[in-house]
C-alpha cells in the first residue's frame, strides 16, 4: 500500500493508481492518478486565463506617462522595457525608475556608410575611417580612427605612390622599408600599419608617463635576471665596438661625467656636477691647468678626493687639471700637496681656493 501525499489515501502500490517515474527509489510517483489529473486540469485552465488578457492600447500621442516620474516619455524600447503580458506590451516604469539608462536611439546610416559607437558621427565605411577587423560582419571595427586615439587619413593623400606606403596614423608617406615600417607579423616581406615614428614617440609619451613604474620594473628584472643581462650586455658591447668608440668621441665631456656620477653613487657621496657647469669651470681657469697653467688636455680632479670618502662630484669640489697634475696629485690633500710642488705658484693658489669658496682652510659656501 502506498499514501498519496495530496488526498492522503492509501492506494495500492501499482501503476493501476500511481503514474510511473524514475526519479524516485520506488518506481512510483507520490500523487495518484486522481490527484494528478486534477492537478493537470487547474493547471491548464489557469493557462488558458493568463493568455485572455486586455487588448494592448495604442497611443495615439506615441507616449505614455510613467507612474514612477509622471513624465510623458515615447512609447519605445529606447525609454520603456518590453514585458509580452502588459496591456501595451512594455513595463509601466520607464528605464530610469528602474535604475537604467534610456537607451540610444537606433540611426540606420546611408548605403556604404557606418555609424561611430562612440561619436556617433555617420561616416564612410572605408578603412580610411574605420580600422579593420575580420571579426565583424562588414569588417571595420565600430568606432571610429579618431575615438580609438588615431587620427583620418587625408582622402587627397589616400594612393600612395609605387614603392610607398601610407602610415595609418599620422597619414605621412614613406618608402616602404624596414627603415620606415617595422616588420609584420607575416614574417619578412610584411609591413606594420603604423610608421616607426609613430611607434617611437608614442613609446617616449608612455615613458614619461610611466618613468616610476618602468624604473622599478627595470630594477627587478635586473635582480632577477643579472647573469642573463650581464652576458647580453657582454655580447654587445663585443658587436658594437666601432659604434661604442664612435661614440665616446663624439660625446667625450657626457661620458667622463657619467663615469664620475657613477663613481660619487656608488660611495654614496654628492654627485651633480653638469656638463655647463664643468665647461664654466673651465673658462673660469683660462682652459688650462689649475695647478701649473699648461695648455693641455684637461681632466677632472677631486680638490677632496673620493678615496678619502669626505669629497664629492660637485661643483665645489672640481678643478681642471693637466694629466700629470692630476697624476701626482693623487689621493693627497691639497694642503700638504701643492706647496711641495715643483709648478707652485702662490697666485694660481689663490685663485683655487677663491674659486672653490675656502678661507683660512674652511670651505665657506658650496658653488650653485
Amino acid at each position: 500500500m502506498k499514501k498519496c501525499s495530496s488526498c492522503g489515501e492509501n492506494k495500492p502500490a501499482t501503476a493501476e493508481y500511481y503514474l510511473p517515474t524514475k526519479y524516485v527509489k520506488s518506481g512510483l510517483m507520490s500523487k495518484c492518478r486522481d490527484c494528478t489529473a486534477l492537478y493537470k486540469r487547474a493547471y491548464r485552465e489557469n493557462i488558458n486565463q493568463l493568455a485572455t488578457v486586455q487588448p494592448r492600447k495604442n497611443y495615439e500621442s506615441g507616449a505614455k506617462s510613467c507612474p514612477g516620474c509622471s513624465r510623458e516619455l515615447p512609447v519605445d524600447e529606447c525609454h520603456f522595457y518590453r514585458r509580452f503580458n502588459s496591456n501595451d506590451g512594455y513595463h509601466a516604469l520607464c528605464k530610469e525608475c528602474e535604475g537604467h539608462k534610456f537607451s540610444k536611439p537606433i540611426i540606420i546610416a546611408r548605403l556604404n556608410y557606418k555609424i561611430c559607437s562612440t561619436c556617433r558621427r555617420e561616416l564612410p565605411a572605408t578603412p580610411y575611417y574605420f580600422s579593420r577587423n575580420i571579426g565583424t560582419h562588414d569588417g571595420i571595427l565600430a568606432k571610429c580612427k579618431e575615438c580609438s586615439g588615431n587620427n583620418f587619413i587625408i582622402e587627397s593623400s589616400v594612393f600612395a605612390a609605387e614603392g610607398n606606403k601610407l602610415c595609418v596614423n599620422c597619414g605621412s608617406e614613406f618608402p616602404l622599408t624596414s627603415k620606415y615600417f617595422p616588420v609584420g607579423k607575416g614574417g619578412k616581406g610584411t609591413f606594420r600599419g603604423r610608421c616607426k615614428r609613430c611607434i617611437s614617440n608614442d613609446f617616449k609619451k608612455y615613458r614619461s608617463e610611466n618613468i616610476k613604474k618602468i624604473s622599478l620594473y627595470s630594477k627587478k628584472y635586473r635582480e632577477d635576471n643579472g647573469d642573463y643581462v650581464h652576458k647580453l650586455n657582454i655580447k654587445w658591447r663585443l658587436e658594437n665596438q666601432e659604434q661604442i668608440k664612435k661614440y665616446r668621441r663624439e660625446h667625450s665631456g657626457e661620458s667622463r661625467i657619467h663615469r664620475h656620477n657613477r663613481r660619487a653613487r656608488a660611495l654614496s657621496l654628492p654627485s651633480t656636477l653638469t656638463l655647463e657647469q664643468w665647461e664654466q669651470c673651465k673658462l673660469h681657469f683660462n682652459n688650462r691647468c689649475a695647478y701649473c697653467n699648461a695648455d693641455a688636455p684637461l681632466a677632472q680632479d677631486h680638490f677632496q678626493s673620493l678615496s678619502r670618502h669626505f669629497g664629492s662630484y660637485e661643483q665645489s669640489n672640481i678643478i681642471p687639471a693637466c694629466k700629470s697634475c692630476n697624476s701626482s696629485k693623487g689621493a693627497k690633500t691639497f694642503s700638504s700637496w701643492y706647496p711641495t710642488f715643483k709648478h707652485y705658484s702662490k697666485t694660481r693658489e689663490a685663485k683655487i681656493l677663491k674659486y672653490l669658496g675656502y678661507k683660512n682652510n674652511v670651505q665657506q659656501l658650496s658653488l650653485i
